[in-house]
């Protein structure tokens, strides 16, 4: 099950906010980094039941990972200058605060860095394909947006983002394990997601949040 879990640790509440005024401030990504999707496409038809419904229909021919989204790509490779001075620091800025995330929680896998505009959006899937504990840090501008995902007795649940930063923490299993977890987000105000995966390590993956609640 994901549930919105408080991030009450200064360090990396620090860590974040500098991730934040990078993306926002620093730099505008929607000018200089890929856009993941097209606004063309109407997100209701990809985050909407009826695709919901389809997608599970599917079973293993759902390979995991989304069809369609909308969102600005942050990682360095999706930078689209690469022969510019600014990519240099572009990519010098992303990978320091990627890294203090990575040593302040000893983890090693960034799975997903995406900035979300206005109505962006990813659609359902369920991750077969990445397996894994996951910790998804999302920071919201004005809490106008959410994240749903089907839980073990196929009830379509909604946590409604709030505004600012805070963590989803959960498990991405198999169709081998039976535990898939169908899920999907859509945002009306800029929306900011950075997704680790802790590998298979449940304990190791629940000391994390701990240490993520400040406790």
């Amino acid at each position: 099950m994901l549930t919105n879990i408080p991030i009450r640790n200064p360090e990396l509440l620090d860590i974040l906010e500098g991730m934040r005024s990078l993306f926002m401030e620093k730099y505008s990504p929607e000018d200089t980094n890929r856009l993941i999707g097209s606004f063309e496409d109407t997100a209701e038809d990809w985050v909407g039941e009826d695709y919901r419904k389809e997608i599970m229909a599917q079973g293993r021919e759902h390979i995991g990972y989304p069809i369609r989204a909308r969102s600005y790509a942050l990682k360095p490779e999706h930078y689209l200058e690469k022969n510019s001075e600014a990519y240099s620091q572009y990519k010098a800025d992303f990978r320091e605060f990627d890294e203090a995330i990575k040593v302040e929680l000893g983890i090693a896998q960034n799975a997903l860095s995406q900035l979300y505009p206005p109505q962006g959006f990813i659609s359902w899937h369920n991750n077969a394909d990445a397996p894994g504990y996951n910790l998804i840090f999302t920071w919201s501008e004005t809490g106008d947006g959410w994240f749903k995902y089907v839980d073990e007795e196929g009830k379509v649940n909604t946590i409604y983002d709030t505004k600012g930063w805070t963590l989803k923490a959960g498990y991405f299993g198999t169709y081998d394990d039976n535990d898939v977890c169908y899920h999907a987000a859509y945002t009306s105000c800029w929306r900011m997601t950075h997704s680790f995966v802790v590998s298979k390590d449940k304990d190791f993956w629940l000391d994390c949040i701990e240490h993520i609640k400040g406790e």
